[in-house]
């Protein structure tokens, strides 16, 4: 998930004066005199009608002209920031209002403004930390911060990467907002997971989809959260959700079937999966039957296992499914299949477990009373060490039949 700034709603009040404010005679240090006090109401009345280029042409005229007076030179920067802004020169507008608050010439008041109004264009053009020292200002005497002060700190920090410092902006843009706003959600849950806080943002998912239940990718990330944070049991319970809800496409349900082998749910392993077989959910392939096959075995249901691992091993021609066949009709003591599929196995090579193929067909054949077939197999099984000892054992037991 990529939030960007693009996708941010911005609103730039600038907050400065529509007309030149004459102050009343106790606060004289923030009068205008009356000829720059004319000028200035000349030049709003252009920005009022549009005219911003010309009022920028007036304002520039005007600066040498009132270089002596600190408030006059101020409130003449202050203004032509403004129409800067008003035709989107956010440079040239950042400039003058640096000016206009380093004069220390204007009211308190205003100075709050104007370090607002910077901390929105510098935020707007992308200097984030700079913005933010001025916001940060800006707050400080700021009793009651609207929603898009809020916005506006929580994009910057976001923007910045200051994942951590961005939570409470985002918390408080959600409680505020009206309604749902999918945006600062996203958000918010991007910094949680960056801040590696699994838990949080598992709540946060939790109630997202409260609000859009069947949306897949918050069903999808709330799964991929809690496999973060290591939490089996709330996997599960997702995965098991989201199947009922028909989320999982066919591949994905093996997801769910392999969850369930993991937590050592194996019959309902083998029943899910046998389900989706016989609704042709998922295809009768030699891979899904050897995984049906592993399901009942570790249900310990040995018989059940036997008909998807015989399949599996006849579809696909491996020797090391022959030899688990093998392996299990063993088990089963129906030592002549066990000998077929043993010797099946070892005819086809590749086998991974030869020694102990060789072993068990020596063994199977001892019982089918096959001795010359019984030793052959038990003396190829005394070439390995984890074998040897069990066939030199066998291999005695029919040397004392004195055969």
């Amino acid at each position: 998930m990529i939030i960007t700034i693009r996708q941010l709603t911005f609103i730039i009040t600038m907050s400065l004066l529509a007309s030149m404010p004459i102050l009343a005679k106790e606060n004289s240090q923030y009068l205008l005199s009356e000829k720059n006090w004319e000028s200035l109401s000349e030049i709003n009345q252009l920005l009022d009608s549009g005219q911003a280029n010309a009022a920028i042409t007036k304002l520039i005229t005007l600066l040498p002209t009132v270089q002596n007076k600190a408030y006059d030179t101020a409130v003449t920067q202050q203004t032509l920031g403004h129409a800067y802004s008003t035709i989107n020169d956010y440079p040239k507008a950042i400039e003058v209002f640096r000016r206009a608050l380093d004069t220390n010439a204007l009211p308190d008041n205003v100075n709050h403004d104007l370090n607002f109004n910077l901390a929105q264009l510098l935020i707007l053009t992308k200097s984030y930390q700079e913005g933010l020292s001025y916001f940060n200002r800006w707050v400080k005497s700021e009793s009651n911060p609207s929603l898009d002060a809020y916005i506006l700190a929580g994009t910057a920090h976001y923007e910045s990467d200051q994942f951590k410092s961005t939570i409470p902006y985002a918390k408080n843009i959600i409680t505020l907002k009206p309604k749902y706003d999918e945006t600062w959600h996203l958000i918010l849950l991007n910094c949680y997971l960056k801040s590696n806080q699994y838990q949080n943002a598992a709540v946060l998912l939790e109630k997202m989809l409260h609000i859009q239940p069947e949306n897949k990718i918050y069903w999808q990330q709330l799964l991929a959260t809690w496999q973060h944070a290591n939490n089996d049991q709330k996997t599960l319970a997702t995965m098991e959700l989201m199947f009922t809800k028909d989320l999982f496409s066919p591949e994905e349900t093996k997801q769910l079937i392999n969850m369930y082998l993991y937590m050592q749910m194996p019959h309902k392993a083998a029943k899910l999966l046998q389900a989706q077989l016989e609704a042709s959910k998922l295809p009768r392939n030699a891979k899904n039957m050897e995984l049906l096959g592993d399901c009942w075995l570790q249900a310990k249901e040995k018989r059940k296992s036997l008909d998807s691992l015989n399949w599996a091993a006849k579809q696909s021609g491996d020797s090391n499914l022959f030899y688990r066949v093998g392996q299990i009709y063993f088990d089963l003591e129906n030592y002549p299949q066990a000998i077929k599929n043993l010797q099946t196995a070892i005819t086809k090579g590749k086998l991974t477990q030869l020694d102990y193929a060789q072993l068990l067909l020596g063994i199977a054949s001892f019982h089918e009373k096959n001795y010359p077939q019984s030793m052959s197999a038990l003396q190829q099984a005394l070439h390995n060490k984890s074998t040897k000892v069990q066939a030199e054992w066998w291999l005695q037991r029919i040397k004392d039949l004195k055969i």
